[in-house]
């Protein structure tokens, strides 16, 4: 799908790999960006520095009420950028693992099923559209430390793997993206080689043009693949 002149709805836009996004997709001379979150300051911020591209949108994509507006006002999106995304490091068995739990899968699954579900119909009246979910390597393995967050993305992957079964003979392309650690505040605290918001915004949006449906945008990603596609021992090697 060739990102020139489109409308790209991307949620999360204020976050590392979302800003990061929003400047390449701009770089790609896409139409129009509703960029999306809960800080309307800092989604302000990013209006004023793109003023014809941008169009800041407040989304709190655990409210159904927020995702209901925001398809509203957004209807003539085309590609819908799922990046929102929460990570609370919580193993199961921790105390506070319940309520982990629940804000990872209100904002990583949840969030995502109920937009996808919501733009599904406005974005197969396009002549051509797409979904692009950022889900992680955690989407595969469990790391204990991480437990409730690989849930969550495991729930969204499959979520992803649905949705592109059921846009079989569509105009949508459902992608999803895999990267491995990413240098953003997430993983400031972990000592471990990591790819740049830039370089992962770069391999989404070539990914996107180039039809790659499974998207894995850095090095550790791409050498786990290389190794043993989605295998979980493999996956520990890197994470644990």
């Amino acid at each position: 799908m060739n990102l020139t002149k489109t409308t790209v709805l991307l949620t999360g836009a204020c976050g590392g790999i979302g800003s990061s996004l929003l400047d390449e997709l701009i770089k790609r001379n896409v139409k129009k960006i509703y960029a999306a979150g809960i800080n309307m300051g800092n989604l302000d911020a990013l209006q004023r520095k793109y003023p014809d591209k941008v169009v800041p949108i407040k989304l709190d994509v655990t409210n159904m009420n927020d995702i209901l507006a925001c398809h509203a006002m957004c209807d003539d999106t085309e590609i819908l950028i799922n990046n929102a995304d929460v990570e609370c490091a919580t193993h199961f068995l921790e105390e506070r693992s319940l309520k982990a739990s629940q804000l990872e899968m209100s904002v990583n699954y949840f969030g995502v099923h109920n937009l996808c579900h919501t733009f599904w119909n406005s974005l197969k009246a396009k002549q051509s559209a797409c979904i692009v979910n950022m889900l992680s390597v955690a989407s595969f393995a469990i790391v204990m430390k991480l437990g409730t967050y690989c849930a969550s993305k495991s729930a969204a992957h499959f979520l992803t793997q649905s949705l592109r079964e059921a846009a079989n003979n569509t105009n949508i392309n459902v992608f999803g993206v895999y990267p491995g650690y990413v240098d953003t505040p997430m993983t400031k605290n972990i000592n471990v080689d990591k790819a740049t918001p830039q370089q992962i915004a770069i391999e989404v949006c070539d990914g996107i043009e180039h039809g790659v449906l499974d998207i894995f945008p850095d090095e550790m990603s791409k050498n786990l693949v290389l190794r043993e596609k989605y295998n979980n021992k493999i996956f520990r090697e890197f994470t644990e």
